[in-house]
């Protein structure tokens, strides 16, 4: 079939560990360079660093999905009991579509209550219509709350997602 995307059947989800933190930034500084569409000043080794902080900080939720040992994705969760904000999920342009995002995301929602999290919030571009159908698919719902992202001088309208963990 032409045009079909072709997704690779065996990813593996898993916390993240200092070998990653390389990945995860460059994968954090594309995910701003997709959104804002350029960025100014981004010192890889001031990402690397800040990733690595994040790993080794207790009330941070770290997974990467990884393919054949590439990192092809990435969730961050900052935990503050009883709550936790998802701060970061990202799957790299040409792993898209493949159910990674929807697979980081779940093991996340899963993970989170064993720390004590009963709800979980996001915050998303309102014009981010994939991330917004994997959210609410995933039973996120709208607070009505929105505002400004202001990144390089660029804007961007978010708006906050909520869900409970609470059975």
């Amino acid at each position: 079939m032409v045009g079909a995307k072709e997704c690779h059947p065996n990813f593996l989800i898993r916390r993240a560990v200092t070998f990653d933190t390389p990945a995860i930034a460059g994968m954090h500084r594309d995910s701003w360079l997709e959104v804002f569409g350029a960025i100014k000043s981004y010192p890889e080794s001031s990402a690397v660093n800040l990733w690595s902080e994040r790993l080794w900080n207790p009330s941070v939720l770290l997974l990467i999905a990884a393919i054949d040992g590439s990192t092809v994705g990435y969730i961050s969760s900052s935990l503050e009991v009883p709550s936790a904000e998802i701060t970061d999920l990202f799957v790299s342009r040409h792993q898209r579509q493949c159910g990674i995002a929807r697979a980081l995301l779940q093991h996340a929602l899963e993970a989170l209550p064993s720390s004590g999290v009963t709800s979980v919030s996001l915050s998303v571009s309102v014009v981010n219509s994939a991330a917004i159908q994997l959210y609410v698919g995933q039973g996120f719902r709208s607070s009505g709350k929105k505002h400004l992202m202001n990144r390089e001088g660029a804007q961007l309208c978010m708006e906050q997602y909520c869900r409970s963990l609470a059975t």
